[in-house]
């Protein structure tokens, strides 16, 4: 809008490209026929702009527009308050600015450290990781691994009953109650906003079933804030042949989808 002919003529243009107070006390003054026209349309008489700056000498990030139906004259103290005004809407803009940029650096750090902050298990990037280096250890030593994947049954009803704070609670006690059914090898990542996966090395099909239903039991016991009686879908996946890591992702996804389509609360193995 800086580039705009413009610029130079209307209040709030100028004051953001100038860094200072702007008024036009009449319509008529602006130099542009159109534009004087076009204010008294909307029955504009007079026109402040005044700079929006976080601090003083700083570069404006725009402006504010203040339109009067009437003339009138204003004070020092009035010009005053509107500079105030303006400060304070600057301060905001800028203290929206500094959140969305410590949020965008606190997402970058949980990448980094491999932790869900909600959880305490792993997150997505870590589930990934783990899973390269378990098919790795499987390939390189000839032993079995399996993946259980689960999910919170119900948790956009429960997000929509109670609250989102509820129901990341409900996904917290979940994880919990799960971490206490795992062996010391075994690891938990969070994949996905109410999706968990399992990695179990050294263990067939049968074997990581049987966990399975350990952690749908733990799930199902578990006092879950927001989710009293939640239950969890769960589909169990062993590493075959030589299939990669998308290809047993892909036939795990399958059997959660089976799980959940076929009643909830329940664990199903993916075919071969």
């Amino acid at each position: 809008m800086l580039q705009s002919p413009l610029r130079e003529l209307f209040p709030p243009l100028l004051a953001a490209a100038n860094g200072a107070l702007a008024l036009l006390d009449a319509p008529e003054k602006c130099g542009d026929p159109e534009l004087a026209v076009s204010l008294y349309d909307k029955d504009v008489q007079m026109v402040l702009g005044l700079p929006l700056a976080p601090d003083a000498g700083a570069a404006a990030q725009g402006a504010l527009c203040l339109m009067f139906d009437r003339r009138m004259p204003f004070s020092r103290e009035q010009f005053a308050c509107f500079a105030s005004l303006a400060q304070l809407i600057s301060l905001g803009l800028a203290m929206g600015e500094l959140k969305r940029r410590n949020d965008e650096l606190h997402g970058q750090l949980e990448q980094a450290s491999g932790t869900d902050p909600l959880t305490g298990a792993g997150n997505a990037r870590q589930g990934e990781f783990w899973l390269a280096r378990e098919i790795g250890r499987a390939r390189r030593y000839v032993v079995p691994l399996s993946l259980i994947s689960f999910e919170l049954d119900g948790f956009d009803d429960i997000t929509a009953r109670h609250g989102r704070p509820h129901a990341e609670l409900a996904l917290k006690a979940l994880a919990e109650a799960t971490q206490a059914t795992l062996r010391g090898a075994d690891a938990l990542a969070r994949v996905g906003a109410a999706t968990f996966l399992v990695l179990a090395p050294h263990t067939e099909a049968p074997g990581a079933a049987a966990m399975a239903e350990k952690i749908r039991a733990a799930a199902t016991a578990a006092q879950m804030p927001g989710g009293e009686g939640a239950t969890i879908s769960v589909g169990v996946a062993e590493l075959r042949g030589e299939e990669d890591g998308g290809a047993l992702l892909a036939r795990l996804a399958g059997a959660l989808e089976q799980a959940r389509d076929g009643g909830r609360n329940r664990v199903q193995l993916a075919a071969p």
